[in-house]
């Protein structure tokens, strides 16, 4: 008989892991989701600049997945963007998380008070405390700084990426490390290849801690190729880069689009789908 789960790690960024997140709530396991140190784009990123502080948005996108509220109101205000006016692309819960940053000067601090406001159970812990910035080199040798230059291709969309790295190096979070070797699941992705899911992995500490886990760790593989990053990409290829960095053996199985076969497409890694697809590994 199976061993019910009790600690069930996400590593990633951005909507994929919330995705994940969501999905697996009812299994009653104790969520926790790692994120990438990379992210410099957007609103987050504008206060990451302002701020020299790890960029909020995927935060406040984790807390927001992994809240227990039964009033819905203040979770909906939590990720509003003004529309307009001289806020306009702001976020309400990134501008609480940069205010409680400044005055807490630690954003795991930051994060254990919205837990609190926000009713959280699980757990959203930074991959690193320090915030580096990615690198890639293409394949035609030009040099692309920042998250963002990838996420949002500043180049030509079919060139591939040969290399990412940080400058500078930024250690394991302590914290994301005791939760990584006592998980009983790891789960990566899905995600963008080169912005979210490889920068965790950049992370000094982080493939010999997934190397170390008895956990079993499952890399979802992104269901769409992206311009800029993964053109033209075949379910081995991601495999084959996430093991590149990673190590060999680290990731013990891979769920790809085609295992997964929704009705619809489109939905292929929603919540009800997600779910079932992992249904097996839940215990």
């Amino acid at each position: 008989m199976k061993t019910k789960l009790k600690q069930i790690v996400i590593i990633g960024g951005a909507e994929g892991t919330t995705a994940v997140a969501r999905a697996l709530k009812a299994t009653g396991a104790y969520i926790s989701i790692i994120q990438t140190p990379a992210d410099d784009g957007g609103s987050g990123g504008a206060m990451r600049a302002a701020f020299d502080m790890m960029a909020p948005g995927d935060t406040r996108r984790a807390l927001i997945a992994l809240s227990e509220l039964k009033d819905k109101a203040f979770l909906h205000l939590f990720a509003y963007r003004y529309p307009t006016g001289p806020l306009k692309g702001e976020v309400v819960g990134n501008l609480i998380l940069a205010g409680l940053t400044l005055q807490t000067n630690n954003f795991e601090k930051t994060i254990e008070v919205t837990k609190k406001i926000l009713k959280v159970k699980g757990d959203v812990i930074p991959a690193s405390l320090q915030v580096p910035t990615l690198y890639a080199k293409l394949e035609n040798g030009k040099i692309i700084r920042g998250e963002t230059n990838l996420y949002i291709p500043r180049y030509n969309p079919r060139l591939h990426i040969e290399q990412v790295w940080f400058l500078p190096s930024v250690p394991l979070n302590q914290k994301a490390k005791k939760t990584i070797l006592a998980a009983d699941l790891i789960i990566l992705g899905p995600g963008s290849l080169y912005s979210s899911i490889i920068p965790n992995l950049l992370v000094t500490g982080m493939p010999a801690a997934l190397k170390k886990t008895k956990a079993t760790v499952i890399y979802i593989v992104n269901p769409i190729n992206q311009p800029g990053q993964t053109m033209d990409f075949s379910a081995q290829d991601y495999v084959d880069i996430v093991t590149r960095y990673a190590g060999a053996g680290t990731i013990d199985i891979a769920l790809t689009p085609t295992m997964i076969q929704p009705k619809n497409p489109k939905k292929l890694y929603t919540p009800e789908n997600l779910r079932k697809a992992l249904k097996q590994f839940l215990g």
